[in-house]
């Protein structure tokens, strides 16, 4: 079983139809670099029957990501 909590953050995304055939399109995801936490339950079989094998939690800041698509069609 997983978990994964997230503060809040901030997405911003541009789309731009430069003509009828291309598509520009640019995001910026976790903006304010937002902390994420990930929980991992793992059972020796099926989690009604069996006990839990371990347990795992993560963390990780995830960097500001930029991207840039372009999209054409023909």
């Amino acid at each position: 079983m997983r978990r994964t909590f997230a503060d809040p953050y901030a997405t911003v995304k541009w789309t731009f139809a430069a003509t009828p055939q291309l598509t520009i399109e640019t995001s910026v995801q976790n903006a304010l670099s937002r902390k994420h936490d990930r929980d991992r339950i793992v059972y020796t079989g099926p989690r009604s029957a069996e006990d839990v094998q371990f347990t795992e939690n993560r963390w990780y800041r995830a960097k500001t990501g930029a991207f840039i698509s372009l999209r054409y069609q023909h």
